[in-house]
């Protein structure tokens, strides 16, 4: 099977949630603050003015892309996802239009858009993360060399794996024991180590992860952690 690194345009609620590993309530948030355009899904707007208003009736009118949505509509669509939402912010730009309803599924974010938010907010991505040795002791992160022990490579190699096989989160006693170490708290194997934060996140069940974005494709499964 030939794989295919395909470019996305946009994404959806769901997979944006998951790229960022996390709620999404917290992408709700971020949409009706503005600090992310929520944008209708290409097609989707002239599609549901399809189902109202006759073409023949608009004539040459251009169906405005994207199409941003507004806060009231962003969090009516998130409030009720189950249920189409009515949209009017489409009218300022179309002359005598109806009003639409939009799917919760119809609702997008443009790449740009995304990364623009991720270099803003120092956001990882895979590229920034290159094994430098087959032990992963040395690792280059964000084009700097970062060094480590035997059973510290260890550990960084288990979450990797983990990675490859579209696991977010490792628990830290999982961890322990696959690399078969005597220690009780993960922490403890990188207690001389400055700075292995910066590649290992962490949150409160004691679960850790590389922070980088899942395996796309991979993830379909995975709870959404902090």
């Amino acid at each position: 099977m030939i794989e295919i690194d395909i470019p996305y345009v946009y994404m959806d609620v769901a997979d944006l949630a998951k790229r960022w590993h996390c709620e999404i309530s917290v992408i709700e948030m971020l949409a009706e603050t503005g600090q992310i355009e929520c944008c209708v899904r290409p097609v989707a707007l002239e599609v549901a003015l399809d189902k109202v208003w006759p073409k023949q009736e608009r004539l040459d009118i251009q169906i405005p892309f994207p199409h941003r949505l507004d806060r009231t509509e962003i969090y009516r669509l998130f409030r009720r996802p189950t249920i189409p939402q009515i949209i009017t912010s489409h009218k300022d730009k179309i002359p005598n239009a109806p009003d639409v309803r939009i799917a919760f599924a119809d609702i997008v974010f443009f790449m740009d858009c995304i990364k623009d938010f991720e270099a803003k907010h120092k956001m990882y991505q895979e590229s920034d993360f290159q094994i430098a040795t087959s032990d992963f002791t040395c690792i280059i992160w964000q084009g700097k060399e970062l060094k480590f022990g035997e059973t510290q490579g260890k550990v960084i190699r288990m979450l990797w794996q983990a990675r490859e096989k579209g696991e977010l989160w490792v628990y830290g006693k999982r961890i322990l024991s696959g690399i078969g170490s005597g220690s009780t708290r993960l922490r403890s194997i990188f207690r001389n180590h400055k700075t292995w934060r910066e590649i290992i996140a962490t949150d409160s069940k004691g679960r850790y992860r590389l922070k980088l974005p899942p395996k796309p494709g991979l993830c379909d499964g995975i709870e959404l952690g902090q």
